[in-house]
């Protein structure tokens, strides 16, 4: 499998499609869903107040539709590092979190 197969592939797999439009103050935002993959070195996430923050980490996330989830390749959290470990949230407006690592 070539570089270009895997562009091509990611390219596809990230596609989203159409699902309407927000209009407020005469602006008008296209709103989309699908799968969208992403992925980040040396990242910080502040995620709850009062906990500490997860900082140096690289992984990948995917998007899809009203769900996330996460590995983790590496990260810190209060001086402890971390060497891998994953993250999903089925639904947003339900959030139930599963965490292992």
């Amino acid at each position: 499998m070539s570089g270009q197969d895997i562009r091509s592939a990611l390219q596809l797999f990230n596609a989203a499609q159409p699902s309407g439009e927000l209009v407020k103050d005469n602006r008008e935002i296209l709103v989309e869903t699908g799968t969208y993959l992403a992925s980040a070195a040396d990242v910080t996430l502040d995620y709850f107040p009062g906990f500490a923050p997860l900082t140096g980490a690289s992984g990948k996330a995917e998007f899809r539709n009203a769900s996330v989830g996460a590995t983790l390749a590496a990260g810190n959290v209060s001086g402890l590092g971390l060497q891998r470990g994953s993250f999903h949230m089925q639904d947003y407006k339900r959030p139930v979190f599963e965490i292992t690592g």
